[in-house]
């Protein structure tokens, strides 16, 4: 007898969480490009998450960007669903206690640190505006640092 072996053609969708323009197609996905501001982080925890930024406020499923932020409002946005979540600093303890179901980026390292002025500017000036957060956080070979990317408006 004959056996005829035909691999099933299955798609699969993936969002690219930004807006943007599909530059290149890897066996690994695609390269998406697009205008946008990076904000690198110093520590963060989580994977990818998008949303619209929600500045110096909690909202549910924004990324909030909060210019200080303690323990409770580390809680306070667990409750409400936002996310993700960037602050300059926090409190390890606080952190590894909440163990948070969303990202975080912290942009300064922990304890109490300010924000610089130009972060915070750029932050307030994309309020609303769709952002993506990601707390991937490699400190090993090929370093890998988490970001907050603010996007563009399109022309």
């Amino acid at each position: 007898g004959i056996v005829l072996v035909a691999p099933l053609r299955e798609e699969l969708v993936v969002r690219a969480r930004l807006p943007g323009r599909v530059v290149a197609v890897t066996p690994r996905g695609a390269v998406v490009e697009g205008p946008g501001t990076r904000v690198r982080g110093i520590w963060g925890c989580g994977g990818e998450a998008s949303g619209p930024l929600a500045f110096d406020r909690l909202e549910p499923g924004s990324v909030a960007a909060l210019p200080r932020a303690r323990e409770e409002d580390l809680r306070r946005a667990a409750e409400i669903g936002v996310a993700g979540l960037a602050a300059p600093a926090l409190d390890l303890r606080a952190v590894v206690a909440a163990d948070p179901a969303f990202p975080v980026v912290l942009t300064e390292g922990f304890g109490r640190r300010e924000m610089p002025r130009e972060v915070l500017r750029a932050l307030s000036a994309h309020d609303g505006r769709p952002a993506l957060i990601d707390g991937t956080t490699v400190l090993r070979v090929g370093v890998r640092r988490p970001q907050l990317i603010l996007v563009e408006p399109r022309e």
